[in-house]
């Protein structure tokens, strides 16, 4: 996977709500995570970056995560991965940024 190409996956759970890590844990995507006072924190996706040795590194590109529901905007959690909660409908979105500026989301659910 480059850094400019899409991937989706949709994830079927059964419960009212499932942790993010738990949405992308069931997508049987690469995850790479980092442990911060915030929760965790993801470092690599399908093998982006090819090699890390720290998480959040200054001045390199990062994950940025989002949450949507289907028919809204992005929003971008306070917090790790492992500390936000979805429902059945919810996307989570995440987005290999440069460390400038704000993070740009996703393409919109809707246009997926």
């Amino acid at each position: 996977m480059s850094a400019t190409t899409v991937l989706t996956r949709c994830v079927a759970f059964s419960t009212a709500k499932l942790s993010a890590l738990g949405v992308i844990q069931g997508s049987h995507v690469e995850l790479g995570t980092q442990k911060y006072s915030f929760g965790l924190a993801i470092c690599q996706v399908d093998n982006v970056p090819a090699h890390y040795s720290q998480c959040l590194p200054s001045g390199q590109n990062y994950w940025a995560l989002f949450v949507s529901n289907a028919s809204g905007g992005w929003t971008s959690p306070s917090t790790g991965v492992s500390q936000i909660s979805v429902s059945p409908g919810q996307w989570i979105g995440l987005r290999y940024d440069p460390p400038a500026g704000t993070p740009a989301p996703p393409p919109s659910p809707g246009q997926l």
